[in-house]
């Protein structure tokens, strides 16, 4: 994966689990081994691949890796955070996949099991879910990536269905 975040490039090799920052010539700025601080949740033989990928306003990654039903937060100075809980429940996860976060701090969470968005606060206090399975208007079907663009989160999905766009309302 490629996030661009001002002017810098950060490249994800998400099975190798290790992320390169470089500036616009190219040139290294800064590089994160997750896989070496994932590596003591782990199991002999896992696959604990990287599915989703994104960096925030402010310079943090976020990605989220299935196995583990987790979703983790890295900061520029590489303290890495995790969040999230297996489980059938709302705000729970099932098999995670694409991470967002919008300009308020929220972060979203696609998981394609339950065919649902899930969206945590700064703090990864769950708030509230959007999409469910079904061919209706405001369903998804197994949701992969997702981006965040103003005040749109954009949801792409398996078996044909697309992208669908959904408005972020603030209370």
């Amino acid at each position: 994966r490629l996030v661009s975040w001002k002017g810098q490039l950060y490249l994800a090799d998400l099975f190798a689990r290790k992320i390169v920052v470089v500036d616009a010539d190219g040139l290294f700025v800064d590089g994160y081994d997750v896989g070496a601080d994932l590596t003591k949740d782990e199991t002999a033989g896992s696959a604990n691949d990287i599915s989703g990928f994104t960096v925030d306003s402010e310079g943090n990654m976020f990605f989220t890796v299935p196995t583990l039903f987790t979703a983790f937060k890295v900061s520029r100075d590489h303290k890495m955070q995790s969040f999230g809980r297996p489980g059938s429940v709302a705000g729970r996860f099932n098999v995670v996949a694409g991470i967002a976060s919008d300009d308020r701090g929220f972060i979203y969470v696609a998981d394609i099991l339950k065919s649902v968005v899930m969206v945590y606060d700064k703090e990864f206090e769950f708030q509230m879910q959007f999409g469910y399975r079904g061919d209706g208007r405001d369903n998804l079907t197994a949701p992969q990536q997702l981006e965040v663009i103003g005040d749109k989160v954009f949801v792409n999905q398996a078996r044909r269905k697309g992208i669908s766009v959904f408005r972020i309302a603030y209370d």
